[in-house]
């Protein structure tokens, strides 16, 4: 999805480090007009001269369009859509690369839309260009672009570029946002973290432009999937372009925007403070699903060095989300479960719902954590779930509860999860006598 007519690049983070996009092809590609821009070739820089290097990123400008047109070309020569789009025939496929990629750059310049680089030694050896979600009108001078350009590479490559068009205006976010078009390294000094230093930049960009929800990018390279998802990416959407070629949109979002969905999400946990359990505490107050998710997670705290290779934080982030589905239907006591019922599926619904506010990827962490801890999937999610029994149980024999509260249902309460360890083994043992005396004094 585009922001206010602005035109689409395919992002590639891959072998040749390059991107290439062309969002809403029949709506923009009239909008832009190729500038005459010479024949130029970068002196090759290799990894070697780069050593020691402290590289900075620069705002970049048309006279520049040259050297990056050079290192996009050179970045692009094999990557898939290129090829798909110039197609195999038609000429010398260098010069109509060059042709397609000055109609990209070109448009970047003249919009004055802001374009990065990195230089060494005067030689350009990273860039990208991004549009601006509230950028200037395109110049009328570039009405005729569309012809002049389709001209040069004739009507198959022009139908082959309108048809991956369609299938990037698609996809997207429709809220206004700063988007990557084009990122390259070239080849000699890939892996020294260039890329890395140009979306750090553009992430800059997107916080710091009034009304833009985040950054946006596309990719045809499955590997560059997980790449950007460790960057804060999530995927907004997925289509096939053509045979063999599939593209991803990518939205990150601002750091206000995703801080907003976070502080909406906790108002809905906040729900969590109310829901009660039938449980009491030692003062005689019904125990909140808050409070015994509290002191499950300190418990997790006090007894984490005699968990050896567990991992500790996920161990915890499980005991945090295990019971907030319950938010919104509340606690089913164990006593009246039924494994039939459709508990469990109706907490997920529930915790979905009040997971909407989150971003993404936060979503499909706070989901992932409690689909762990359902299923005991893990050695963590073991642990939790035999904590989060030995906590309700250690609650039952502490708290100030009615005359007619059952302690020896607690004796075979949960116990298939606390077998097989010899730490919980202690716990419940402990637990289990206490509920015996319990249990005495109540029948007494």
């Amino acid at each position: 999805m585009q922001a206010h007519g602005t035109m689409r690049m395919v992002t590639l983070w891959g072998t040749a480090s390059a991107a290439c996009a062309m969002g809403s092809a029949r709506q923009n590609a009239s909008r832009w007009r190729i500038l005459l821009v010479p024949e130029y070739r970068e002196d090759h820089v290799s990894e070697s001269e780069m050593a020691g290097v402290v590289a900075e990123v620069v705002e970049l400008s048309e006279e520049d369009l040259p050297a990056i047109v050079d290192l996009f070309r050179d970045a692009f020569r094999d990557y898939p859509v290129m090829r798909y789009v110039l197609g195999e025939g038609g000429g010398e496929y260098e010069g109509r690369l060059k042709t397609l990629i000055h109609f990209f750059v070109s448009a970047r310049a003249l919009r004055n839309e802001t374009m990065l680089g990195i230089r060494h030694g005067g030689t350009l050896v990273a860039a990208a260009t991004t549009s601006n979600p509230d950028g200037p009108a395109s110049p009328p001078r570039l009405a005729t672009v569309r012809e002049e350009c389709w001209a040069a590479l004739g009507a198959d490559c022009r139908d082959r570029y309108e048809r991956c068009g369609a299938v990037w205006s698609g996809l997207g976010v429709s809220a206004p946002h700063l988007h990557l078009n084009m990122i390259g390294v070239r080849r000699g000094v890939q892996g020294r973290g260039l890329g890395r230093m140009l979306l750090e930049r553009v992430h800059e960009m997107g916080e710091a432009l009034p009304g833009s929800a985040g950054v946006t990018l596309t990719t045809e390279d499955p590997a560059n999937v997980a790449i950007y998802e460790r960057m804060g990416y999530e995927v907004v959407g997925r289509a096939p372009i053509a045979a063999g070629i599939e593209t991803w949109s990518f939205f990150r979002p601002a750091r206000r925007s995703e801080i907003q969905g976070v502080l909406a999400f906790l108002r809905e946990a906040e729900r969590l403070k109310d829901v009660t359990r039938t449980a009491f505490t030692s003062q005689g107050r019904p125990e909140s699903v808050a409070a015994h998710s509290w002191r499950l997670s300190l418990m997790c705290l006090l007894l984490a060095d005699h968990f050896p290779g567990l991992d500790f934080a996920r161990l915890v982030k499980i005991c945090i989300v295990h019971d907030l589905g319950e938010a919104i239907g509340g606690d089913v006591p164990a006593i009246a479960q039924d494994p039939d019922d459709g508990k469990a599926e109706r907490e997920r619904r529930d915790l979905d719902t009040i997971a909407r506010p989150l971003s993404g990827r936060l979503r499909r962490e706070i989901l992932s954590l409690w689909d762990e801890y359902e299923a005991a999937a893990t050695p963590e999610a073991v642990v939790a779930k035999a904590l989060d029994k030995l906590e309700t149980i250690l609650q039952h024999n502490q708290g100030a509860n009615p005359e007619d509260f059952d302690y020896r249902f607690n004796l075979e309460y949960g116990k298939r999860y606390t077998t097989g360890n010899a730490v919980i083994e202690i716990i419940r043992e402990i637990l289990d006598t206490e509920t015996e005396a319990r249990a005495r004094d109540a029948e007494s």
